[in-house]
């Protein structure tokens, strides 16, 4: 749930969350349509519905955590156990809220007798805290007043930055997944240009919601520390008979090409971000590539096999969101459709929405590929709730369409061309495909097509690939050999 105090809306109490959200966006429909009651035959499914609501973890734009601090004292009077980490003095947050028996540490560098406190450097142990506190009881809430500040205090901090960033992509992980309502004030900026209303549409609404906006945090400083890192890889995977002139010649090339690579400085063998440099994850992606780039003329297989990409996968960007530019359509030439599923898992697996129309019965693909967030599909004339005959084009697109209405940058796999192209036309499915390449490209997302290249001739193939990338699973497993 996110709230944002620019809009002067504040709370004083728990509500359902239909209710926050008719009252924040004022919209007299929606709050009218919850005060009819609902039918008795539905009574059960409105019930776990609110249930969930109630679950849902609060992102607040504020300066200060004054509203933050009355959701969770409210929460408290309702019963929840709490934990409130704060960078305040314990005294001065007790005179002020009434928390009751809610647990307090203090973020500080300096022990006390008097309460708990938690070193702000040490983000492990505060990963521990939260963790064994969830774990040891039932209808729990945590506080958590500082999160930007703990990100950028360990982001900077040079001498163990790697060691760092990797603690606060855990620690950001675990708190989007955690069952139990998390509350993180953050500054109104950090929420601008956040799509809100894809969040709250969301069918995975607490744990999408949350990993999006803390992803979004590290956009402050952590994204920028992460291209170093990767950056310095590259150079470092070079052949050693490289100049330095060659090096800082290239990356005074990127600063020609690019304002942001302005930020750069090399020298001393190592390259060096800017502190106040600023990436999103989306420009942290193409940047790096751009960067490798340079360098193609050295290192011809830096973009197909790159070396960083543990690098990528430890701060919770997977090999498939830098291998599958977002905006495109890819088609993998592949009789079963292994490979695809690989990419498409790889990048849902690391906070991407995902949909996937398949040959392959939901369930089976659920056991086998551990998906259980993404909207799967039937591709199959067994008429069911989660199937879609493969004669009826239209309804595919529309799904499709739907899905990236509600979830742009995300992951579409499309398996099973073949038997769309039987009972249509090869002619019908071209039309088809142009269509949702331009669906794709403006939804910044993915769209993943597994295609066998032997049940097609040269024409067909060639219309097949028009405007799109092309990838082969011979040549990708030949290049990691």
């Amino acid at each position: 749930m996110i709230f944002n105090t620019k809009s002067g809306f504040g709370i004083t109490q728990i509500l359902p969350f239909s209710v926050l959200l008719s009252a924040h966006i004022n919209t007299p429909s929606e709050a009218k349509e919850e005060e009819t009651p609902p039918e008795p035959e539905k009574k059960t499914a409105k019930t776990k519905s609110k249930k969930k609501s109630k679950e849902a973890s609060y992102i607040v734009g504020e300066e200060e955590a004054d509203i933050s601090f009355q959701i969770f004292e409210d929460m408290i009077k309702q019963g929840y156990r709490g934990l409130c980490i704060t960078k305040r003095p314990p005294k001065e947050v007790k005179n002020k809220y009434s928390l009751g028996s809610a647990s307090i540490i203090w973020l500080t560098a300096n022990g006390t007798e008097d309460f708990q406190t938690i070193d702000p450097m040490n983000l492990q142990q505060l990963h521990i805290t939260i963790k064994d506190f969830i774990e040891r009881g039932k209808k729990n809430v945590v506080l958590l007043d500082s999160l930007e500040w703990l990100i950028t205090q360990n982001a900077q901090n040079s001498s163990q930055r790697d060691a760092a960033l990797k603690s606060i992509h855990i620690l950001i992980k675990t708190m989007g997944i955690i069952d139990s309502p998390l509350i993180i004030p953050v500054t109104p900026s950090i929420m601008e240009g956040m799509d809100t209303k894809n969040l709250i549409k969301s069918d995975r609404f607490v744990q999408f919601n949350v990993l999006d906006v803390l992803f979004t945090l590290q956009k402050n400083v952590v994204n920028a520390f992460v291209f170093e890192i990767v950056c310095n890889d590259i150079i470092n995977t070079l052949p050693k008979k490289i100049s330095e002139d060659l090096i800082y010649k290239k990356v005074e090339e990127l600063q020609t090409l690019d304002p942001f690579f302005s930020a750069l400085t090399y020298n001393d063998e190592s390259l060096n971000v800017d502190p106040k440099a600023k990436l999103s994850r989306l420009e942290l992606i193409k940047k790096i590539k751009l960067f490798a780039s340079q360098f193609k003329d050295i290192k011809e297989d830096i973009d197909t096999n790159p070396p960083f990409i543990n690098i990528l996968n430890k701060f919770g960007l997977g090999e498939s969101e830098y291998l599958l530019s977002q905006g495109w359509t890819y088609i993998v030439e592949e009789g079963k459709p292994d490979y695809s599923f690989d990419l498409f898992v790889n990048l849902i697996s690391h906070g991407l929405p995902g949909l996937c129309i398949s040959r392959i019965h939901p369930n089976m693909l659920r056991e086998k590929y551990k998906l259980k967030d993404s909207k799967l599909y039937w591709l199959s004339k067994v008429t069911s709730d989660n199937s879609l005959n493969p004669a009826d084009v239209g309804v595919i697109v529309h799904t499709i369409k739907k899905f990236l209405d509600e979830n742009e940058e995300g992951a579409v796999l499309l398996h099973g061309l073949g038997n769309i192209i039987t009972n249509t036309s090869f002619t019908v499915v071209v039309k088809v495909l142009d269509d949702l390449c331009e669906t794709v490209m403006m939804k910044n997302a993915r769209l993943i097509l597994p295609v066998d290249p032997e049940a097609h001739d040269k024409k067909e193939w060639s219309l097949l690939i028009r405007d799109k990338e092309v990838i082969s699973q011979k040549k990708q497993q030949a290049e990691t050999k």
